[in-house]
């Protein structure tokens, strides 16, 4: 008999993560995967409950079988951030959902949040559809080199000019 081999990668949100029995499951729109002890272990510290994720994944005998999982950051904007609650929400276009920012994840990296910084935030999702940000870290900058367009080397020089 011919087996179809699938695999492939979706979006998704950890169902839940057994650290003290190794294995989870990952709620995608193909049905749940199965996080097994080896995927599980490397990402443990990670897989909360509500996470959202990438996940590659196979077809074994028993279903869906998570390969590798990825962590999507997503670039937003504070919304507003009350110092004296300690939370604020984080706009990001991306999801078209606002993110709840509690100030702990802040004060975790040293980012004092204010109203239209930029930051990047990984996202879980609770029962209620919420979003809150479980961790968040300021944009990486990208700089250009500006200087002097580089010259040609004198050869190259020398055999346009004989033309």
């Amino acid at each position: 008999m011919l087996v179809k081999c699938e695999s492939g990668e979706i979006a998704g949100t950890v169902k839940f993560f057994s650290k003290k029995n190794g294995f989870g499951f990952i709620v995608t729109n193909k049905g749940d995967i199965y996080i097994g002890k080896e995927v599980g272990q490397k990402y443990e510290s990670q897989l909360k409950e509500g996470a959202m994720v990438m996940v590659s994944y196979q077809r074994e005998n028993r279903g869906l079988t998570a390969t590798t999982i990825t962590f999507p950051w997503y670039r937003g904007a504070v919304k507003f951030f009350n110092d004296d609650k300690g939370y604020g929400f984080v706009v990001c276009a991306e999801l078209k959902k606002d993110v709840f920012l509690h100030v702990i994840p802040a004060k975790r990296v040293g980012i004092t949040p204010e109203a239209d910084m930029e930051v990047e935030v990984l996202v879980a999702v609770d029962a209620d559809n919420r979003y809150s940000a479980t961790e968040v870290r300021l944009p990486k900058v990208v700089t250009k080199q500006v200087g002097r367009p580089r010259r040609k080397p004198v050869s190259d020089r020398e055999s346009a000019s004989v033309h």
